[in-house]
């Protein structure tokens, strides 16, 4: 039986395999792996890893750059599905065809803060956007990948009213890529100012409804 063939047959039991630094990674029902299938497994682990390790992307001839094993499919995948290797409890191992899951994807870029220098991110970003495109992933530009939302905050009696607006992520978005960025001193008061005035809001709001009430 081919390599393919004993993963998908183990795929639809429940058995899960993977590769993590070089060594096969199992996860399986409880009663699935029999001791055939474990003496199996056993004797085709060098054969099943090359599979594996072929199939997602991480077989590397010299002559590539440490970015590009970086940027491996595995790596992008792990990152877009929030993979760690401190959680193993119900991990499903990455679709065996690395390019057929990422012609499933669509990935948009947050627009970068004013006037921002990081050339190192800027370097990586541009790898990273490219390395995806070739890969088969679907970059959506940000306006497309996002809807403006508006939210109304009113302050009765005060006639203090207030619409804020913002962008929100489209549900047929598999990820959203930026940098985090520090607010500003502007931006700090806004968010002060915010936040004062939506304390007075809460607090005023059960005086309106307390003094409603009639008996």
């Amino acid at each position: 039986m081919k390599v393919s063939d004993l993963l998908e047959n183990l795929d639809r039991q429940g058995v899960q395999l993977w590769t993590d630094s070089g060594k096969l990674r199992i996860n399986a029902p409880k009663g699935a792996i029999t001791p055939t299938l474990q003496a199996e497994l056993a004797q085709r682990k060098t054969e099943i890893l090359a599979f594996l390790e072929k199939a997602n992307g991480n077989t590397i001839d010299d002559s590539s750059t440490i970015g590009d094993r970086d940027l491996s499919l595995q790596t992008i995948g792990r990152v877009i599905g929030g993979f760690c290797n401190q959680s193993m409890i119900g991990f499903k191992s990455p679709i065996i065809e690395p390019k057929a899951m990422a012609k499933q994807l669509k990935v948009t870029f947050k627009p970068l803060p004013k006037g921002y220098k990081n050339a190192k991110i800027l370097c990586f970003r541009e790898l990273l956007e490219s390395r995806l495109r070739n890969s088969g992933v679907e970059i959506v530009p940000w306006e497309q990948a996002t809807k403006e939302m508006s939210y109304a905050m009113e302050i009765p009696f005060l006639k203090w009213q207030r619409t804020i607006k913002t962008r929100a992520i489209k549900a047929n978005i598999s990820a959203v890529i930026g940098v985090e960025s520090q607010p500003d001193a502007i931006a700090k008061a806004k968010i002060f100012i915010a936040e004062r005035l939506y304390q007075l809001y809460s607090r005023f709001i059960p005086l309106l409804s307390f003094s409603g009430i009639s008996y």
